[in-house]
């Protein structure tokens, strides 16, 4: 459903979630799935799956999405942590707990709105352990820079708390995609 200026969360003013008590962790599908929103923030939600195997998204954004700001969010043992796509600009990405997902990170088609940034998503402080691909990104031609926190102009920061050297398949895969820089990423 399109929605403009929402918040969700577990406290303050919107849809307010309650991690103890809302049955997301049983879902099988998807924690949270939002077509078309903009100015959309989803901050201290445990999405995480709590069956025996992965299973769904934590976060499935589809169509046209723009101002996003996903933080604080856990998504552990989901197929698809966050899966951020079709269209849409200026994602935010930070304090995020992508564990134990088939990908921790899925970003498609994303592009740089009118930010003040020149990167179509930016983020710092995500952890990707025991994921087995952290960060995929497709269909991408916005300039983009991931690198540590101590990379002059980085977007998005993957520092060694990041684990990503825990991810048994592809720490970073790039697919269609151009302006991307890796820099100082162990």
């Amino acid at each position: 459903q399109s929605m403009s200026a929402m918040f969700v969360g577990t406290s303050g003013t919107g849809l307010i979630v309650n991690n103890a008590t809302d049955g997301i962790q049983t879902a099988y599908g998807n924690g949270i799935r939002v077509t078309n929103s903009s100015n959309l923030t989803i901050d201290g939600v445990d999405l995480s799956y709590n069956g025996a195997r992965r299973s769904g998204s934590g976060v499935y954004l589809d169509g046209t999405n723009n101002a996003l700001t996903i933080r604080n969010v856990n998504t552990d043992k989901r197929s698809l942590g966050l899966r951020i796509g079709d269209a849409g600009q200026d994602l935010v990405v930070t304090g995020n707990q992508l564990t134990n997902n088939d990908i921790g990170l899925y970003v498609f088609g994303l592009t740089d709105g009118a930010d003040a940034n020149t990167s179509a998503f930016t983020g710092s402080n995500n952890r990707f352990t025991g994921s087995r691909d952290a960060i995929s990104l497709q269909n991408m031609s916005a300039p983009l820079l991931i690198g540590n926190s101590d990379v002059a102009g980085v977007a998005f920061a993957i520092d060694p708390s990041s684990d990503l050297t825990s991810t048994y398949g592809v720490a970073i895969n790039l697919s269609t995609v151009s302006n991307v820089t890796v820099d100082g990423v162990d």
